[in-house]
């Protein structure tokens, strides 16, 4: 890549991000007639040399509504309840239902 490239396409960037909602499709336009290249490859570029900030981890993240013992109760009567062709006699919806 050329090295103005990607600082050409920060700027393109923060032009567009000060655009707001509906005025980036202009920027994007302009930017890409400017450098040569189509809309989707400027989105490209931009993706490789923009920032994104990792998405939030979950708030109940490595929690389970199920204990071990009701989880092995439920794949016990699973696996008891498969055929010898491979069906399932219950859904795992069923199978909860009735296990409790």
């Amino acid at each position: 890549m050329n090295p103005v490239l990607p600082e050409r396409i920060l700027a393109i960037t923060q032009t567009a991000e000060r655009a707001g909602h509906g005025g980036k499709d202009a920027v994007y336009q302009t930017g890409c007639q400017a450098l040569g290249i189509s809309r989707a490859t400027l989105l490209r570029k931009i993706k490789q040399v923009s920032y994104k900030p990792p998405r939030k981890q979950r708030v109940n993240y490595s929690t389970s509504a199920l204990t071990r013992d009701e989880a092995l109760l439920i794949s016990g009567v699973i696996m008891a309840s498969e055929r010898n062709n491979g069906k399932h006699l219950y859904s795992l919806q069923k199978t909860g239902n009735d296990s409790n």
